[in-house]
C-alpha cells in the first residue's frame, strides 16, 4: 500500500497520480504497464514515485483496492434492499449484478482495468490479488446469507461458509463468462464492452445462473423454478 508520504500530498497531486495510474492500467495489463508513462503523465520525478510506492505492483494493488472500495460504496448507495427493508436474497443478488453493470457503464476505466486483470497472463499476481480482494467481496455475501437464512429464503441446512465460498466462485465464474463472450466479439466491436453487458441475451443468461443458485440455495426458485421437493419426487 502507499506510504504515508503519498497520503500527505495535496488532494490535487494525489489525484494526478491516481488518474495517471488509472489511464495506464486501463490501457495495459500489468506486465505491459510502465512506471515511466505513469510518472510522465502525473508530472512527478521517478524518485518521488518510490517515495510513494514500493514498486509498480504496489501501485497496481492500490488501484484495484480503490476500485473495489468504490464499487462496494456504489452498491450500498444503489441497492437499498442490500441493508434495508424489502430484502429478498436472490432478487438482491440480481440487483447487485445489475448495479455492477451500471457501475461499469459509469466507470469505463475501471471496467477496462477489471477486464485487463481477468485477462492477465501473470497468474501468480492474479492469484495474489484475488486472495486479497475475494474476502472483501465475500463480506457482502456473508451479510446477505445470514439475512437470507433468518428470513427463510435460504435453506437453513446449507453451511453459510460453504455458501459464501460458492458465491465468491460463482461471481468469478460470471466474470470469466463475460470475458469469454467478450473475446468472441468481432475485433471491431471489442472496444465496446458495454454492448455485451447490456445485451439482452447476456442478462437472460445471468438470470438463468441466478435461477440455478436459487434452486440450489433456496427452498424454491426465486425466479419461477419449481420447489426442490417437487423435483425430488420426479
Amino acid at each position: 500500500m502507499p506510504t504515508q508520504t503519498f497520503f500527505n500530498l495535496s488532494d490535487e497531486k494525489r489525484k494526478r497520480i491516481i488518474d495517471a495510474a488509472l489511464e495506464e492500467f486501463a490501457a495495459y495489463c500489468f506486465d505491459q504497464a510502465s512506471i515511466a508513462r505513469i510518472i510522465k503523465s502525473a508530472g512527478i520525478p521517478r524518485g518521488s514515485f518510490y517515495q510513494y510506492f514500493e514498486n509498480l505492483k504496489d501501485l497496481y494493488k492500490f488501484i484495484l483496492n480503490l476500485a473495489g472500495e468504490q464499487k462496494i460504496t456504489y452498491f450500498r448507495l444503489n441497492v437499498p434492499q442490500f441493508e434495508g427493508d424489502g430484502f429478498d436474497f436472490f432478487q438482491t443478488l440480481r440487483a447487485l449484478c445489475l448495479a455492477g453493470l451500471q457501475f461499469a457503464e459509469e466507470n469505463p476505466k475501471l471496467l477496462s482495468i477489471g477486464n485487463n486483470f481477468l485477462k492477465e497472463t501473470n497468474k501468480a499476481l492474479q492469484e495474489e490479488v484475488m486472495g486479497e480482494q475475494l474476502p472483501k467481496a465475500q463480506n457482502i455475501y456473508t451479510l446477505m446469507i445470514k439475512k437470507g437464512i433468518e428470513l427463510g429464503q435460504i435453506n437453513p441446512q446449507i453451511d453459510p461458509l460453504l455458501a459464501n465460498h460458492f458465491l465468491g466462485v460463482w461471481s468469478a465464474s460470471l466474470s470469466e463468462y463475460y470475458i469469454a463472450e467478450l473475446r468472441n466479439l468481432p475485433e471491431d466491436h471489442q472496444a465496446d464492452t458495454l454492448s455485451l453487458i447490456k445485451d439482452n441475451p447476456f442478462l437472460k443468461r445471468m438470470d438463468q445462473m441466478i435461477d440455478l443458485l436459487a434452486n440450489g440455495l433456496g427452498p424454491h426458485s426465486a425466479l419461477g423454478g419449481e420447489p426442490l421437493d417437487n423435483l425430488a419426487r420426479r
